[in-house]
């Protein structure tokens, strides 16, 4: 016998829903104290997010991983200022930490690379990203992926693959949590597979005592449906699903005699939610329910009505906030009951590339041009973009900009392919969004941490590294702190009584070392004794259970098309962290190991060299580049022209790794304390001005001394190591390959990748890379315009244009 519940029966129903609705929402809004107030105390404190775009999900070893970090507000979704300290770490299947930095972040975005050495072997491992400040809190609101290596001395031909049966796992999760008998309760279906995966679409039904078929319906492509069940007491019910030629079944059980239940259902512009009991169930009770978002909240207070056993609210879509939205039933003592995740699209801004053009530029490179619509250069942009084959298999990722930062963060357990929900966003892609929702349950939030006691923030917002230095010998009031790289020099002035002082927001980068003098009376130097303590003193724990939060098996890899011979690292690839020096074999020299490190030339100073030369605008007037040096300002030209451009010709310069944007802090720069400097007149690689050559001056103030040892300058200076350090800013290689046209290019090959492509002042993006083949290539563009907006593409250009 088939009872099937009607379309014309639901379409009834739902008419006499909103005809016997007396009052709305908003009209029934009112104070319910404890609750505000016990929300507001935890949900008081900002929230901040991160995301990482990773270039790939799956490297070879030898390759470099190239990430850009985004931390956004969790509640306005726009780039959070609070905390310029990011951390990340890359961790093992077993939880041992293989590499980690320190980044720091301007205007809430970071970039840096990692190079896959031998740290590394075949395996996944996991990449954790977070600020101080993201440690107080339990929900996720920090950013955790997992990624695969491939060794080629290991791997060198597919893994068996099982032809193993399909195990079906079939879950009915009753909309809001509980189910009860006597009313019509929404489920959501939800079908997987033994490795965690939906079964898509299945047929299925709701059977009634082994031989009534009450309802039927069909799975979506991630093997969840909903359904309307109206048990009744002493009946059975299960979910059957055919696969193949086979029925599978599952039991629906925990369907209470009495209590509560929800159903949600969004329309055009309202939302009705109908909170409804059974006979069974006391009446006049008082209820109140919660839409929040995690910072913000409304409640309502109501019973239910004891002819209907129904109570219907019906609100504006105008009330749902932008993103995530949580309706939370709770008792007349504030006891959680119910609790029903929805979304809204509505206030989310995104942006498009509209366009995306590619012209040849010289030596096998490509410029690409993007055009997005409305782009203020005024306000921040910024895109990253990976550059890879146009079939690559090495592109995997679940999440993307948007699906990680408004999803992602509220939800407990796994969701499959969440960036499928902020791709193509459709009616069709909001449903399929909603069914998700329904077979959630409760939001990431712990209501019993919210009604506790209130929590101590005891990780603060992190601005660069502090310390506290504390007199062992108090000789003076006066001391001055040399400069870092980042930081210029100053004073600091004490009291008598005072015997120690505080320096916040330095931000040195690695080999900064701080150096403080004593000033004594008449300005002579007095050598300190001081006992310093730092914070952050290392890189902190994140201690969190990521195995529920992805399937490390979701990445899967066909061994059988990897042609390992065909890869090389190339020349050009930094291998200063790769030397092993072991028995009798001889250690480089300085000289090779920087020009092994180096994409040009090098020339590294010695004493005599840096007393030839007055100041750097004489030496590199020898190497070939034109120089204007007068009145404060320096400019440098390279000789020879770029004929794709008309305009000047200067080169990129770099000072201890930082890129200056005005060269005059090179007027008269003094020879005595340069190292050594970098040359490489072609470093297409870092746009059309890298064209023109790149100069990289590395200085080490210690060669003072170190040339002057009769003048004893560090004599009354106490130096301090910092116990960590900012990542600077470091180079991507892309890996060379001897055939272009190779499937183990086209699947795993790394054609380029651009970690912060900013805005010109046309509105436009644009970046050059080198492309020696002539086939398509796939852009994975993940970024921010106009403050704002977020930007999620994948475009496949063709790269052979005239």
């Amino acid at each position: 016998m088939i009872k099937k519940y009607s379309n014309l029966t639901v379409a009834l129903i739902f008419v006499i829903v909103l005809n016997s609705i007396t009052t709305h929402l908003n009209a029934q809004k009112t104070n319910s104290n404890n609750l505000l107030e016990s929300y507001k105390k935890n949900f008081d404190s900002p929230r901040e997010v991160s995301y990482v775009h990773l270039n790939k999900s799956t490297y070879i070893k030898g390759e470099m991983i190239g990430l850009s970090v985004y931390v956004f507000d969790k509640t306005s979704s726009q780039l959070s200022t609070n905390s310029t300290n990011l951390y990340c770490v890359i961790e093992d299947k077993n939880g041992k930490r293989i590499k980690e930095d320190l980044l720091m972040l301007v205007k809430g975005v970071s970039n840096t690379t990692f190079k896959v050495d031998s740290l590394f072997t075949t395996g996944t491992y996991v990449l954790k990203a977070y600020t101080n400040w993201m440690r107080n809190f339990d929900e996720q609101n920090y950013f955790i992926s997992p990624f695969k290596v491939i060794d080629p001395e290991i791997t060198k031909q597919e893994n068996s693959i099982k032809n193993e049966t399909t195990k079906l796992d079939i879950a009915a999760l009753p909309e809001g949590g509980h189910a009860i008998y006597d009313s019509f309760n929404t489920y959501g279906i939800i079908v997987k597979n033994q490795f965690g995966k939906g079964v898509p679409l299945l047929n299925a039904a709701i059977i009634e005592n082994d031989t009534d078929t009450l309802n039927t319906f069909k799975l979506n492509k991630f093997g969840i449906a909903k359904t309307i069940l109206n048990p009744k007491n002493g009946n059975s019910y299960k979910v059957v699903v055919k696969h193949g030629d086979k029925y599978h079944t599952s039991s629906i059980i925990n369907i209470k005699q009495q209590g509560v239940i929800m159903s949600v259902k969004t329309m055009k512009d309202k939302t009705l939610v109908t909170i409804s009991n059974n006979k069974n169930t006391s009446p006049n009770k008082d209820y109140k329910l919660a839409l929040h978002n995690g910072r913000e909240i409304n409640t309502w207070e109501f019973k239910i009505d004891e002819q209907t056993n129904q109570k219907y609210n019906l609100f504006d879509n105008k009330l749902l906030y932008k993103g995530i939205n949580i309706l939370t039933l709770f008792d007349a003592n504030d006891n959680p009951l119910l609790e029903r995740l929805l979304f809204s699209f509505d206030g989310i801004k995104t942006n498009q590339i509209t366009e995306v053009k590619t012209n040849k530029a010289e030596n096998d490179s490509v410029k690409v041009t993007m055009n997005l619509a409305g782009i203020d250069s005024k306000k921040f942009n910024n895109l990253s973009v990976s550059i890879l084959p146009e079939i690559t298999k090495s592109y995997n990722h679940r999440h993307n900009i948007l699906s990680y930062t408004l999803l992602q963060p509220y939800v407990k357990g796994f969701v499959q392919d969440p960036r499928f929900y902020f791709t193509n966003i459709t009616a069709k892609t909001k449903y399929n969004l909603d069914l998700l929702l329904i077979t959630q349950g409760w939001s990431s939030y712990d209501w019993n941490t919210i009604f506790g006691k209130e929590k101590k923030l005891v990780y603060p917002f992190e601005q660069g590294i502090s310390f506290t230095a504390k007199a062992n010998d108090k000789k003076t009031d006066e001391y001055l702190i040399s400069p870092l790289k980042n930081s210029k020099s100053f004073l600091v002035n004490l009291d008598k009584k005072d015997t120690q002082f505080d320096v916040q927001a330095l931000f040195p980068v690695e080999n900064d070392k701080l150096r403080i003098n004593g000033i004594g009376k008449r300005g002579k130097p007095l050598k300190p004794s001081l006992y310093l303590t730092f914070n952050p003193a290392k890189i902190p724990n994140l201690d969190v259970n990521y195995m529920n939060k992805f399937d490390i098996a979701d990445i899967d890899i066909n061994f059988n098309t990897l042609e390992f011979t065909n890869f090389s690292l190339g020349d050009d690839v930094e291998r200063l962290d790769e030397v092993i020096i072991t028995g009798k074999k001889k250690e480089l020299t300085k000289y090779e190991k920087l020009k092994n490190a180096s994409a040009g030339r090098v020339v590294v100073f010695d004493k005599y060299m840096r007393r030839d030369y007055p100041d750097f605008a004489t030496w590199i007037a020898t190497q070939g580049f034109n120089v204007v040096q007068n009145q404060g300002r320096l400019s440098i030209f390279n000789q020879r022209r770029n004929t794709l451009q008309d305009g000047p010709t200067s080169p990129i310069v770099f000072l201890d790794n930082v890129q200056l944007r005005n060269l005059d802090v090179l007027y008269n720069y003094r020879m005595d304390i340069i190292d050594y400097i970098e040359i490489d007149r072609n470093a297409f690689q870092m746009g059309m001005q890298g064209g023109f050559g790149v100069i990289k001056i590395k200085t080490k103030p210690g060669l003072i001394l170190k040339d002057n040892p009769e003048r004893n300058f560090s004599i009354n200076t106490q130096i301090i190591k910092f116990p960590i350090t900012f990542s600077t800013e470091k180079k991507f290689y892309t890996p060379q390959y001897q055939y272009y046209d190779s499937t183990f290019f086209k699947e795993y090959g790394v054609v380029s990748w651009a970690p912060n492509i900013n805005v010109n002042s046309d509105g436009s993006f644009d970046y050059v890379y080198f492309s020696p083949s002539k086939e398509p290539v796939t852009l994975f563009i993940e970024g921010i315009t106009n403050n704002d907006e977020f930007v999620s593409q994948i475009i496949t250009v063709e790269t052979d244009n005239p």
